[in-house]
């Protein structure tokens, strides 16, 4: 091709075009392949018999549970995990399939309002997707599903 001809103009036209198409695409890829989350915490408890804590800091899956002693006192331990791109991917299409993202804001049961109740807390955000959702002696029909994608996504990551 003959720079300045017009098939050169058309050609490197083209050229633009495509790779400000494939630009985007590849920024999507590049983001979906890392499937982390911009933010997780995710807490479930009993006020006198523990509680589970898992949150997304520096870039991995921090686990702490705190387990209730028979002198009125906790124990707590602490696990960190990096769950594989597979793993997270799973759980996103988990929390897809069960329709997390469009559970209520609150969760709460007036009817069961006591001190020893059981409470949990979801606050995650992925893209553009956010969600912030809790409860206390009440939760949305798929959270034992949601617990249990939460415990295979660190099962996945050990």
């Amino acid at each position: 091709m003959i720079p300045g001809g017009a098939g050169y103009f058309r050609h490197a036209f083209c050229v633009i075009v495509l790779a400000t198409a494939l630009i985007p695409h590849a920024q999507s890829q590049s983001r979906q392949s890392t499937q982390v989350p911009d933010h997780f915490e995710y807490f479930e408890g009993h006020a006198y018999m523990g509680s589970d804590r898992v949150t997304w800091q520096h870039h991995r899956l921090v686990f702490v549970k705190r387990v209730a002693d028979m002198k009125g006192s906790f124990s707590e331990t602490v696990e960190q995990f990096n769950p594989p791109p597979e793993a997270w991917e799973r759980f996103w299409a988990r929390t897809d399939s069960l329709g997390v993202w469009e559970w209520k804001s609150d969760y709460s049961d007036p009817k069961r309002d006591g001190p020893d109740g059981e409470s949990w807390a979801l606050a995650m955000g992925y893209g553009a997707r956010q969600l912030k959702s809790k409860g206390y002696n009440a939760v949305p029909d798929a959270y034992s599903g949601f617990r249990d994608a939460v415990h295979k996504l660190m099962t996945d990551a050990r």
